[in-house]
């Protein structure tokens, strides 16, 4: 069975879309999407209706994330979720909010918390249940994942939410974190892309797929919007080097 993967759109339509044909074209089984669709990005209304394409027409498994309950909570007068955001994470929040004010988040796409496959485990952060965004990001995270997933009878967990390719094993279960489509966040490269992965039998396999290395179009679209000066420039620093 091949599953193609992706997820940390963040309101980045255009490699959304080059992610989602080039798993259409290549062939796969089905397509699961881990969530955090928006926020940062230029452009959170492509991305939601490319979602709800994909789950119409493709059938895809779409995963909340912690940047989906935040639109969720915020549209049902809900805000604790803002409190605790860096100033300049909550002005593109109000940003994204201001541009998805006529579209219901929670009834419009149809959410789910994770998604099993045979013996692996789909969700946007971690393994431990809805409503937990705990990173998996040092040896000890994955090794508490890998046990959560042995408890849990199963044998791989594949995850989002740090924006980075990472993949632990320990006697013959593993748990990965695939890199973001929209904010890409590992070191040394300014990549978006999406995860093929092949399971057979007690076994997967994951190829990073390229689909975006060129950001300019993305910079210039952030600097023509009224955020501030200070939210632009962190939100364009994750693509200079």
């Amino acid at each position: 069975m091949k599953i193609a993967v992706m997820g940390d759109i963040h309101s980045a339509a255009k490699p959304f879309r080059q992610a989602l044909q080039a798993a259409r074209t290549a062939g796969c089984d089905q397509i699961i999407i881990l969530g955090d669709l928006l926020t940062y990005g230029p452009e959170p209304r492509e991305v939601l209706d490319l979602a709800a394409d994909a789950c119409a027409k493709d059938g895809a498994i779409l995963l909340c994330g912690n940047h989906d309950q935040l639109y969720i909570d915020l549209q049902q007068n809900e805000a604790a979720s803002m409190v605790s955001l860096p100033d300049w994470i909550r002005e593109s929040a109000e940003w994204t909010l201001a541009r998805i004010e006529d579209l219901d988040m929670k009834s419009s796409l149809p959410w789910r918390d994770e998604w099993i496959e045979g013996e692996v485990l789909f969700s946007h952060a971690n393994p431990f249940g809805r409503g937990n965004w705990t990173y998996l990001r040092e040896p000890a995270d994955f090794r508490t994942a890998l046990s959560v997933l042995a408890e849990r009878g199963l044998r791989h967990g594949i995850f989002g939410h740090t924006h980075r390719c990472r993949r632990h094993e320990l006697d013959g279960r593993s748990a990965a974190t695939i890199g973001a489509i929209g904010q890409p966040r590992d070191e040394n490269s300014r990549r978006g892309a999406w995860t093929s992965l092949t399971m057979q039998e007690d076994q997967i396999s994951l190829d990073e797929r390229e689909i975006c290395r060129d950001w300019s179009w993305y910079v210039e679209a952030i600097l023509k919007t009224n955020l501030s000066d200070e939210t632009k420039s962190r939100i364009c620093g994750f693509f200079h080097d």
